[in-house]
């Protein structure tokens, strides 16, 4: 009974239009409730219908209560409406023995861009279990906040594991904090290529003259590998940084070619999305396959890739 008074009384204040909407919504969330769905079958309709804020606090209400935990933050993970309701009851299962729902808790905190929860998400960076402190590395990535610069450097310092350094190193990077960019620095001499290449990339992250400089040594190279290695740590880069790149568009690989437009391109620098397109449409059958792929990584539309051939011509 509590359960169907929660439903009628969080769909009441839906947004949608009529109670056929209402109705469906009401449907999904009882079939996902009873395992009819999968966490993104029932996603993808929450999606459709336009209610997530409602079905964020329904789940939250699930969430508390401890039922189905993995299934409900599975969904919720794809579509959770950040309020400070579901981050509080996320702190609760964040310290779960299960490591899937804890692992779910991190990932969802950092797509909702939880800030609030970023001394919580740091204390996970000491987890004894590998996949915790990876989870903590990327979700403190993406909060993109300098305060989490101490904890991420310190973590690096400790980690053993390889995999969970790097992405540590990666998001430190990302959080831009200057007052680690010596640490950084001291890594690029470090005895594990995979640490040394996540170091430079974690530079170049920042803009940081000695990083692009060791990306550019790559890139000079004459083993076409080693090339796209130093184009790829610009992964992520700002606009600044990024356009180091510039004449790697010239290189006689299309995999370098492409790949470096394509990293411009994310950065912001014009022309480059049109490059790509124009390329793409001249391109041999091998290369077009190459430059196709890179394309797709900008999520392109039909039409703003006729507007982008045009513009090119």
């Amino acid at each position: 009974m509590f359960r169907l008074v929660l439903l009628v009384g969080v769909l009441s204040g839906s947004a949608l239009a009529g109670p056929d909407n209402r109705a469906k919504a009401a449907e999904i969330l009882q079939l996902f409730r009873a395992n009819t769905l999968s966490p993104n079958e029932f996603a993808n309709r929450v999606a459709f219908l336009g209610v997530e804020e409602q079905m964020t606090y329904a789940l939250t209400q699930d969430l508390k209560s401890g039922q189905n935990a993995e299934r409900v933050l599975m969904a919720l993970s794809q579509f959770a409406v950040p309020n400070s309701d579901v981050e509080n009851a996320m702190l609760r299962t964040l310290d779960a023995r299960d490591t899937a729902v804890s692992r779910l808790t991190i990932r969802t905190l950092g797509r909702m861009r939880a800030v609030k929860t970023r001394p919580a998400i740091e204390a996970k960076l000491a987890d004894e279990r590998i996949g915790i402190r990876r989870e903590a590395a990327s979700t403190l990535g993406q909060f993109k906040n300098r305060a989490s610069g101490p904890a991420l450097m310190k973590a690096i310092g400790l980690e053993k594991e390889p995999e969970a350094r790097v992405d540590l190193i990666l998001a430190l990077g990302v959080v831009n904090d200057p007052k680690q960019t010596k640490g950084l620095e001291a890594l690029l001499a470090d005895g594990s290529e995979s640490t040394r290449l996540a170091a430079t990339q974690a530079l170049c992250s920042m803009n940081n003259a000695k990083g692009i400089a060791a990306a550019q040594k790559l890139m000079a190279s004459q083993q076409q590998y080693e090339r796209l290695q130093g184009v790829k740590l610009f992964e992520g880069a700002d606009a600044a940084s990024a356009k180091n790149l510039k004449d790697m568009v010239n290189d006689p690989s299309a995999k370098v070619r492409a790949t470096a437009a394509r990293i411009m391109a994310q950065a912001g620098i014009s022309g480059l999305a049109e490059w790509l397109v124009k390329s793409s449409s001249v391109a041999s059958i091998d290369d077009k396959l190459i430059i196709e792929t890179e394309i797709e990584r900008l999520h392109l539309t039909d039409e703003q890739r006729a507007a982008l051939l045009k513009k090119a011509k």
